[in-house]
């Protein structure tokens, strides 16, 4: 018996998956959390581990989902050779997004479907490309200006953390914790 499954993507461990989960309930979709496959990382590589997990649970008849194709690939070669492989094995494909674009299981993409779906893709990865172009650009700026990036230097003197010691009854970890700094900061204070 063929099965639906959800792929969501976020590109780090704070960020929400509510959205996507949403956008696919809206498409018809409400799975159990069984059927559900979440990474939180980059869509820029291919390598992850749950869209690995779920390409090798698929089977052929069953249908994946996707809120939008970024959040499949951010390369579009990466989403054509994804999309070729479901294809191959007989596995559909459903992109929600702005465009539902649905590959069918059991079927051949078509002409049509595989120019539809670079489009989007080259989008995808156009976007990707542009928000690495602003960051970068954004980052010299800031340095052009002298801001610092990156997390502020500790205040924290060798004496300070020598006198959390001593209050302490010598245990170094418990002073880290007492003057709110991590163990690797507090013991590179202490060696200078």
């Amino acid at each position: 018996m063929s099965k639906v499954f959800a792929y969501i993507r976020v590109s780090s461990i704070g960020q929400c998956i509510d959205r996507q989960i949403n956008e696919i309930k809206k498409a018809g979709h409400d799975l159990p959390q069984s059927q559900i496959y979440v990474d939180r990382q980059s869509g820029a590589n291919r390598d992850r581990e749950q869209l690995n997990a779920l390409l090798a649970s698929v089977q052929y008849g069953d249908v994946i989902v996707c809120a939008s194709i970024d959040r499949l690939a951010r390369s579009t070669l990466d989403v054509l050779n994804i999309t070729q492989e479901l294809s191959d094995r007989g596995v559909g494909l459903t992109i929600i997004g702005n465009t539902t674009l649905s590959f069918e299981p059991n079927g051949a993409i078509t002409p049509e479907q595989r120019a539809m779906l670079t489009v989007m893709a080259a989008v995808a990865t156009l976007e990707r490309d542009l928000i690495k172009e602003r960051q970068k650009q954004g980052i010299e700026a800031a340095q052009a200006q002298g801001k610092h990036m990156g997390r502020p230097k500790t205040q924290l003197t060798k004496e300070q953390a020598l006198a959390a010691v001593a209050e302490c009854d010598g245990n170094k970890s418990q002073a880290a914790k007492l003057l709110g700094v991590g163990r690797a900061t507090f013991y590179r204070v202490l060696s200078a």
